[in-house]
């Protein structure tokens, strides 16, 4: 190379959060590995490739995205299976589920992790996101909201497993096709701010003829509480003076929900 650089010297030099460049490298990315190769750590590469990604584990997949290469650090270099032990760690500080905990981690909680710059977490979280996304499918502008189970959907990977609370609404049309779909508060860890004004605002904004509401419990309990109720009859009120009528309050919980127009139907009676 120019200069007299070699792909492994290189690979010494870089920033932590810059394209790691293949070459000839330790047992950890694979022995005398030719010049851009997969950027796949090698064990963890031969095993996907030989056996699928079914069978690793769930370290094994980050390391993969984490990409190959040593980050220098003092007298000794970090590697990406070990980035990836610290991400799991990280993740299960957030939920004791881990999969669930890593989709509430954030860019900084990323970057306060030794080896991990900001390229390096951007990368992270795009997998991630992407992995909620494919997971937790969105229904399509126009779809029929004609089950709690699809209006669930509408919102799982938006604010099912966030850690604090989200107050989200579904605008749908007289006929009950979703038009679009809208987070219009956040609250805390135990509770949402939502402001009714704010709620019927958006709906008329965008032209909302019905309006399906939801909200998540970071608990990951979806027992609605009584402050739930409350905000419930309160905008099933303004839903009826306005002319918008409330069809639905959907609470989800990490991949749960609840209706409570099936569990609470008495209010809807009223």
């Amino acid at each position: 190379m120019a200069g007299g650089v070699q792909p492994e010297q290189q690979l010494e030099l870089i920033p932590q959060d810059q394209a790691l460049l293949p070459g000839k490298t330790t047992h950890r990315t694979g022995q005398g590995a030719p010049p851009f190769m997969s950027l796949a750590p090698a064990m963890e590469k031969y095993r996907l490739d030989n056996y699928g990604p079914k069978v690793l584990s769930t370290k094994e997949l980050l390391t993969i995205v984490i990409g190959q290469g040593a980050i220098p650090k003092g007298d000794r270099k970090i590697y990406a299976d070990e980035i990836a032990a610290s991400i799991l760690l990280k993740a299960k500080e957030k939920d004791s589920n881990e999969a669930i905990g890593l989709q509430q981690l954030t860019k900084k909680d990323l970057t306060d992790i030794e080896g991990i710059g900001e390229a390096r977490a951007a990368i992270i979280i795009a997998a991630l996101e992407l992995g909620k996304r494919i997971s937790n499918p969105k229904p399509n502008t126009k779809t029929v909201i004609d089950d709690p189970a699809v209006a669930a959907a509408a919102v799982m990977g938006d604010i099912g497993y966030e850690p604090l609370e989200h107050f989200a609404i579904l605008c749908v049309d007289i006929k009950h096709k979703l038009k679009s779909t809208h987070i219009v508060s956040k609250g805390t860890s135990s509770e949402t701010l939502a402001d009714p004004k704010e709620i019927f605002g958006k709906a008329i904004e965008k032209g909302a003829s019905r309006l399906v509401i939801a909200h998540n419990h970071p608990s990951g309990d979806t027992t609605p509480s009584e402050a739930d109720i409350s905000l419930t009859e309160t905008l099933l009120k303004g839903g009826k003076i306005l002319n918008i009528p409330i069809l639905d309050h959907i609470i989800v919980a990490k991949g749960d929900f609840v209706s409570l127009r099936q569990t609470n139907g008495y209010l809807w009676d009223n």
